[in-house]
């Protein structure tokens, strides 16, 4: 069984909860919906690994302790798959030997909470989290932009090579443009003035 209730609206992160107790799921929905999170809360491991890929939670507070299946064995799986494999999983579990929480730790797990939970804890370490994977999502947003820039750069400096010795191709765009190519393709590339001479060519460079 699985359910989701919140009043928020669809705008705010949603974290998936599982935990096979149902009186930690409603202590925890009750700490969460405060904060403005929408819930999702799973009561086993299979469940969890059902509605995962589907749904896509911001984050996952996972048990350890479950039956069939545990904690661990669910994060395992949840990281071979690709629509999962991203999430921020906290561990949030009884288990509070020094073991149990490198174990943790080990298997790649992004936070390890103890209970009973400290609220305080609890949402300072979910902010973070969360806010670390935004900050990487955009981090990575903003590389591939810059890579396709790049591309678009060296494309154009094949099309205008813009030698500086005889000039050749300087033509077909005006002097003003193929200057700005210029400029931006070796602030970008740090490259080589030889790159804007053509090959062979015999005249000096233009200072």
């Amino acid at each position: 069984m699985n359910q989701s209730r919140s009043s928020t609206t669809a705008q705010e992160p949603l974290i998936l909860v599982v935990d096979d107790a149902p009186d930690n799921l409603k202590l925890l929905e009750r700490l969460l919906e405060k904060q403005g999170y929408r819930i999702q809360i799973c009561q086993s491991g299979r469940e969890a690994l059902q509605i995962v890929p589907r749904l896509r939670p911001a984050l996952i507070l996972l048990d350890i302790v479950m039956p069939e299946m545990d904690g661990y064995e669910v994060y395992r799986q949840l990281r071979l798959n690709p629509r999962a494999k991203d999430i921020p999983i906290i561990f949030l579990s009884a288990m509070d030997k020094t073991e149990d929480i490198v174990r943790g730790f080990q298997l790649g797990a992004s936070d390890y909470i103890t209970k009973p939970v400290n609220p305080a804890e609890l949402y300072a370490r979910i902010f973070n989290h969360i806010e670390l994977k935004r900050l990487k999502k955009e981090l990575n947003e903003a590389a591939v932009r810059i890579e396709a820039l790049i591309e678009r750069l060296t494309a154009a400096e094949i099309v205008f090579p813009a030698c500086d010795g005889c000039e050749k191709s300087r033509a077909l765009v005006a002097p003003s443009w193929v200057e700005t190519i210029r400029s931006m393709l070796m602030a970008c590339k740090s490259l080589n003035p030889e790159a804007f001479r053509c090959p062979g060519c015999s005249k000096p460079t233009q200072v």
